[in-house]
């Protein structure tokens, strides 16, 4: 019997318990779901900064995601989605803009105005400002990206490169928080004195952070991850199926980032979502949990690629083994503080007769629908 007839059976038989309520459920946690991942992102994003003739330019680049949330008038379609056709410059977009990144020298604001919004790749966004000339007489100009970042959202860090003249390579550093700032040297002008130094202890928090926010705000994985554990069994067997999981996602998200392999998300992306349905529909079909640690080893190869497309180029690049190792450590630790929250509520559930009956298929559907609805998505609309 296939998911649809399951649930067509359900609500044929609406007076038995439960059964409305389970529909329910699975009903509007599919659509949920099925909105919040359109694409598999993170909020963070790349900036880059340098000088200009007696100004300053600041080029930024943002998920899709992040860009529809913060420039709603370019989804010309209203689906919650930017196709490249999409992303255009325009007056309204010049001024929504200009009004959350600006810039001054010294104590004299800058006059400012966009000189390119395009697409970056299939999952970003470009947009360049250019402040200048600048009045004033500071030797660097100020450039406010706070109000950009919680336009976004709350967890919204970035890492942003600062190019000055006479250094060989750009300095780089993570922002976050509503006063984040960069400061560009003018022209000529001497370059302001380095930042401290930022200690591996530093990196290691921040990119720790961004992992666990990663996996919490990933909600395909976080379903993914729900499926793999919807059937319960034996704790050793759950702890081989998660260690797999873990195990198999680290080494390609290591590999992306170290630059060894570069699949394309346009594949990716819609191999992730097919992990999800995949796992929704073995819970119907599936008899022995043992083994299926071996599943979760081969789809965590894919959601590794996954975890290291959605961080991409952005890790700092001066620790960068301290940051691939400590953002790996906060997408295990995130994980492990669902599993802590699911695992026991589903052993509950399990305990009532109605849910190992019809609770365990009626999510198991719901895994399935948000599996397909992203596939369809990220194949025939993003």
């Amino acid at each position: 019997m296939s998911v649809f007839q399951r649930l067509a059976w359900l609500a044929a038989h609406r007076r038995r318990r439960g059964s409305w309520l389970a529909i329910a459920v699975a009903v509007v946690a599919s659509l949920v779901v099925s909105r919040a991942a359109l694409a598999h992102e993170i909020d963070l994003s790349r900036g880059d900064y340098r000088p200009s003739d007696q100004g300053a330019e600041a080029w930024i680049e943002m998920s899709r995601g992040d860009l529809v949330r913060l420039l709603p008038n370019l989804d010309a379609d209203g689906d919650g989605a930017l196709s490249d056709s999409e992303i255009t410059p325009s007056d309204a977009t010049s001024k929504r803009l200009l009004g959350l990144v600006t810039a001054t020298r010294g104590d004299v604001p800058c006059a400012g105005s966009v000189i390119q919004v395009a697409p970056s790749d299939a999952k970003g966004g470009l947009f360049g400002i250019r402040f200048g000339p600048c009045e004033g007489e500071s030797p660097s100009i100020r450039i406010a990206v706070g109000s950009l970042f919680t336009a976004t959202s709350f967890t919204h860090r970035q890492t942003g490169f600062v190019h000055v003249p006479g250094e060989e390579k750009p300095r780089d550093m993570i922002l976050h928080g509503q006063d984040a700032s960069v400061e560009v040297p003018v022209g000529g002008a001497a370059a302001p004195p380095p930042p401290p130094a930022r200690g591996a202890w530093d990196v290691a928090k921040e990119c720790f952070t961004l992992g666990v926010e990663h996996i919490w705000f990933g909600i395909d994985h976080v379903v993914f991850l729900v499926g793999l554990v919807l059937l319960g069994g034996r704790l050793r067997d759950l702890a081989a199926t998660i260690t797999a999981f873990t195990v198999s996602h680290s080494i390609t998200l290591a590999a992306t980032v170290l630059g060894i392999v570069a699949p394309s998300p346009s594949l990716i992306e819609p191999l992730i979502a097919l992990s999800v349905a995949y796992v929704g529909v073995e819970n119907f079909i599936v008899k022995d949990i043992a083994k299926r640690w071996r599943i979760a080893g081969i789809f965590g190869f894919i959601h590794g690629f996954g975890f290291a497309g959605a961080v991409g180029d952005k890790l700092p690049t001066e620790r960068l083994p301290v940051a691939l190792a400590t953002f790996n450590l906060g997408v295990e630790a995130g994980q492990l503080v669902l599993l802590f929250a699911i695992v026991p509520v589903l052993t509950l559930l399990r305990k009532r007769d109605w849910f190992e009956r019809r609770g365990v298929q009626v999510l198991s559907g719901a895994v399935v629908v948000a599996g397909l609805f992203w596939f369809i998505e990220r194949v025939f609309v993003a």
